[in-house]
């Protein structure tokens, strides 16, 4: 009986050990594997704020008068952009090579130059990336592609070795921007 005791607790302490070797083998593959987090966004890029007067609108009577200037940002009369957004919440710098939205039909549209940092780029540890197309820009892309209402885009970054990263996909309404005029 003692004999058999012994086996068992020889087999449950071997069986530990491989699950604590593999864990240990695990989480060292995850912590050195790159992550880069992408979302794709529809708003205003990063430098289109400035401080302007708070206007308020009297519908019943008609006419606008400026209350104050607010001590918070406002937008610029600036397009609406779709942004693309990339972080690094790993611990591995990754040099990241292209910007881009995948259409529906999975061909990618990539953004040249509107960008808060110049591709190629090392994205380190904790650190974030964006870029911008105006919204505009993409719908009359999509009509042109004969797509109309609500469809589905990726936001994509790729890096230097050839990942692909991409953002959960947004609903973007063609109809409501293919009549917005393009500015940039």
């Amino acid at each position: 009986m003692l004999e058999s005791a012994g086996i068992i607790v020889g087999i449950i302490v071997g069986i530990s050990m491989l699950f604590l070797t593999a864990y240990k083998l695990l989480s060292n593959l995850i912590e050195k594997k790159r992550q880069i987090k992408v979302e794709l966004l529809i708003g205003y890029p990063p430098d289109q704020f400035v401080e302007v007067p708070v206007i308020h609108r009297n519908l019943r009577k008609g006419f606008e008068h400026v209350v104050s200037y607010d001590e918070s940002k406002h937008r610029k009369s600036a397009p609406v952009m779709l942004l693309v957004s990339a972080t690094n919440p790993g611990d591995r710098t990754v040099t990241l090579t292209t910007a881009s939205i995948i259409t529906p039909n999975k061909i990618p549209v990539f953004f040249k130059d509107w960008a808060n940092v110049p591709l190629p780029y090392d994205l380190a540890e904790g650190k974030n990336c964006v870029a911008w197309m105006e919204a505009a820009a993409i719908a009359k892309l999509l009509k042109w592609q004969e797509f109309s209402g609500k469809v589905k885009l990726i936001g994509c970054f790729t890096d230097a070795i050839g990942k692909t990263y991409r953002s959960k996909p947004l609903e973007f309404d063609v109809d409501k921007w293919v009549d917005v005029p393009v500015t940039l």
